[in-house]
């Protein structure tokens, strides 16, 4: 095994490793690099910031890596796959191979240890997402919240938060539901809700943020909370036959992993796909995205390792 630089960029955190043969030698976590929300500039400097601090950690390890990939929130397009490698490039050995992808094949990688099938990923926005034998890709959704966003943490606080007004529109008692959004926010009516929500900045976080607690209440069989988990569930696996339907035979099998905080409950949602969906083993992802792509840097090198060794590396990672 050479030695490799996994990079997982989010919205949040980026966060990036230094493996150097079975070893996880050098760790680093910076500022989110969305390609679609944080400049030029600023993702430069962030990558900067990783490469330096892997550096200062393992310098001899670090001079000798062969391959970085970085797996990218927004990063499944050709012309943000250069900004990164331009960015990147300046900080490694000038013959290190750098690939830039979407972080979406960390997800997927990171329940399949490289093996190629379909990922949903749902935590505040939603995609499907799957990869073939054969190299070819397909996605369904993954455009926004201001087109649709089904199955999406921000999809299922805003359904559920309109619920709730409507009950207040029409003066009934108050539900389980009512009196779960108010608790949430603090706020003592629904009108009082209203200001909390259109605060300036992160709109879509304050309303996703209610999704975890739809979910207990689902868990705990609330009516109205499970009738929008119901809705939920059927428009993903909706996408997810669509994504298979491209990628594979009907008769062929494939794994679908479930990525992303919405699936934490994931009674609510696995034997549901289990039924729904044919000749499919889903998964719930044990790691990180950042331990599927180091699995990605790997498969750059074809040089696969196997799961009981990638179990071991990944329990290095903090």
């Amino acid at each position: 095994m050479k030695t490799v630089i996994a990079i997982d960029g989010g919205g949040t955190n980026t966060i990036a490793v230094l493996v150097h043969e079975q070893r996880v030698v050098a760790y680093t976590k910076v500022g989110g690099t969305n390609l679609a929300s944080v400049d030029t500039n600023k993702i430069q400097a962030l990558l900067k910031q990783a490469m330096n601090n892997l550096e200062t950690q393992a310098e001899r390890a670090f001079s000798s890596v062969s391959v970085v990939f970085a797996g990218m929130s927004g990063g499944g397009r050709a012309t943000e796959q250069l900004r990164v490698k331009r960015s990147l490039q300046p900080y490694v050995r000038a013959n290190a191979k750098i690939i830039v992808d979407s972080d979406v094949l960390s997800a997927l990688y990171s329940g399949t240890f490289g093996e190629r099938g379909v990922v949903s990923i749902a935590g505040t926005g939603a995609v499907v997402y799957g990869l073939n034998a054969r190299g070819e890709y397909a996605r369904v959704g993954g455009w926004g919240y201001l087109f649709e966003d089904a199955g999406s943490g921000f999809e299922l606080g805003r359904q559920a938060i309109l619920r709730s007004m409507h009950n207040d529109d029409q003066n009934r008692t108050r539900t389980r539901l009512d009196q779960a959004v108010l608790q949430h926010y603090d706020v003592k009516n629904m009108q009082a809700l209203i200001p909390i929500i259109y605060e300036n900045g992160k709109e879509r976080e304050r309303i996703a943020s209610f999704s975890p607690v739809l979910s207990q209440l689902a868990s705990a069989g609330d009516l109205e909370a499970s009738e929008i988990i119901s809705y939920a569930r059927v428009k993903q696996v909706d996408a997810i036959k669509q994504v298979k339907s491209q990628l594979f035979q009907q008769d062929e099998t494939c794994v679908v992993v479930l990525a992303g905080s919405v699936y934490q409950e994931l009674h609510l949602w696995k034997p549901f796909f289990e039924k729904s969906l044919d000749l499919v083993k889903v998964t719930r992802p044990k790691y990180q995205p950042i331990a599927g792509a180091i699995v990605a840097c790997d498969l750059a090198m074809q040089q696969m390792r196997t799961k009981e060794a990638y179990e071991k590396l990944f329990e290095m990672l903090p």
